[in-house]
């Protein structure tokens, strides 16, 4: 069955408070590497969650995603990075079965040193099935390829199931099994 789900019972603004979604599980493989005011990258997102969590995050069903991500990069040192991505998310909940499409497209703008402006308008969020369109703007911080630090906040603007204003904090550890390249 394809399409939005009608209710989707994680995405209820009269919920606010701690949550936490976990876990989630995904991969990254990149096909080509992007280069700088030259060709741009293509790699591919697959991934899963499970229903365990604390709060709004913690999703009512098991879920599926992959979406494929072009990278282009503009000026030194990557000073500007533009992504789009397309995908789709499956998502068994109650017996149910749902295919969500979903699509972002975003920047990362190199500010100071390791410091990056990041901004996104997205739908149908892989980590959050069934969401409309949204946007996020925040900051990420490089110590290096494989460890970032990053901030959001962003909202819901669109669709028939918007999200809530939110804001949140992490850390990225990548492991890279083949070769050192820039994500």
């Amino acid at each position: 069955m394809a399409g939005e789900l009608e209710e989707f019972p994680f995405v209820d603004e009269s919920t606010k408070g701690f949550a936490l979604g976990f876990p989630l599980v995904q991969a990254k493989v990149l096909f080509k590497g992007y280069e700088t005011n030259s060709w741009p990258g293509v790699s591919l997102v697959i991934g899963s969650f499970l229903p365990y969590g604390q709060g709004v995050l913690q999703p009512p069903g098991y879920g599926t995603f992959g979406f494929l991500i072009v990278s282009q990069s503009f000026g030194e040192d990557d000073a500007v990075l533009i992504h789009g991505n397309l995908g789709a998310n499956y998502l068994r909940m109650d017996g149910k079965d749902e295919l969500i499409n979903t699509w972002g497209i975003g920047t990362q703008i190199r500010a100071i040193g390791g410091f990056h402006i990041v901004a996104e308008l997205f739908s149908g969020d892989p980590y959050v099935p069934g969401s409309g369109v949204s946007y996020q703007v925040g900051f990420r911080h490089f110590f290096s390829n494989n460890l970032q630090i990053d901030g959001t906040i962003g909202d819901g603007i669109g669709g028939r199931t918007r999200l809530p204003f939110w804001f949140s904090a992490g850390v990225r550890i990548v492991f890279d099994f083949f070769h050192s390249a820039p994500y």
